[in-house]
């Protein structure tokens, strides 16, 4: 059973949560409560169309799958990648910033 390990940064300041089968999701916005938050695999578009969800339970950072599982095996690379490139991506807005001043 697979559990929390953390968020990470997506395209357009979206917020993406991974988890320790380093499987990532997205966040299903309409859904949230102060208790809990739904999340659906990131890989939600065709050909994949993934139907694999989780629900993030809040205080404790307990993570519950839905019932359906993952139709495609965990991109081991993709979390690192996404935050490579969201850092460098904040640090050459820095840059710009800094250079306009």
């Amino acid at each position: 059973m697979p559990t929390f390990s953390k968020f990470i940064n997506g395209q357009r300041r979206s917020q993406k949560m991974v988890d320790s089968d380093r499987f990532i999701y997205s966040r299903k916005k309409p859904r949230d409560t102060p208790l809990y938050s739904a999340w659906r695999c990131r890989k939600n578009n065709p050909p994949t169309k993934c139907p694999c969800h989780a629900y993030l339970t809040l205080p404790d950072n307990s993570l519950t799958l839905g019932s359906k599982p993952h139709n495609h095996p965990a991109d081991n690379a993709a979390p690192l990648k996404r935050e490579v490139l969201s850092t460098l991506k904040r640090k050459a807005a820095e840059l710009c910033v800094d250079t306009t001043a």
